[in-house]
């Protein structure tokens, strides 16, 4: 949805969600550029106190609380 306010959190953030907020940049398509070192990573999208999984990436896991993640392999 457009006007939202979504965050980014993971392995790389310790699993912090007010780290880093994702910038509208068309109607309801949200971006952040984030140049991490090769690895592997695990994170979610929030919006609010939501956990939201990546739809755009099938790769799953769950963070240490148990909820589902996405799952990103930087090479």
């Amino acid at each position: 949805e457009s006007g939202e306010e979504i965050r980014l959190g993971g392995s790389f953030t310790n699993w912090d969600s007010w780290i880093y907020e994702l910038t509208e940049v068309q109607p309801g398509l949200y971006q952040l550029d984030l140049p991490l070192p090769p690895g592997k990573y695990e994170y979610a999208f929030y919006k609010g106190l939501t956990t939201l999984v990546d739809k755009s990436n099938p790769d799953r896991c769950y963070t240490p609380d148990g909820k589902e993640a996405s799952m990103l392999v930087v090479k």
